[in-house]
């Protein structure tokens, strides 16, 4: 699942996008899905995860994908 995290001329930058990045993942995450987000150089991403870790992790068993992603 993309959150768009990168498409801020869309979503905009802080505020906005921490409430889409949070929409999107509370919306759309199901067991098994991969949640991709770009953390380099992006605090509204950073921002969101500190809302939404705790509600991932009281749902879902989170697995950490190796460098490289999956092969």
């Amino acid at each position: 699942m993309d959150t768009r995290d990168w498409e801020s001329s869309v979503w905009g930058k802080g505020q906005p996008m921490v409430d889409h990045i949070v929409s999107i993942v509370h919306a759309e995450t199901r067991p098994g899905v991969v949640i991709l987000n770009h953390d380099y150089n992006k605090p509204d991403t950073t921002a969101a995860y500190r809302i939404l870790l705790p509600w991932l992790k009281a749902r879902f068993k989170l697995i950490a994908l190796p460098p490289g992603g999956l092969t």
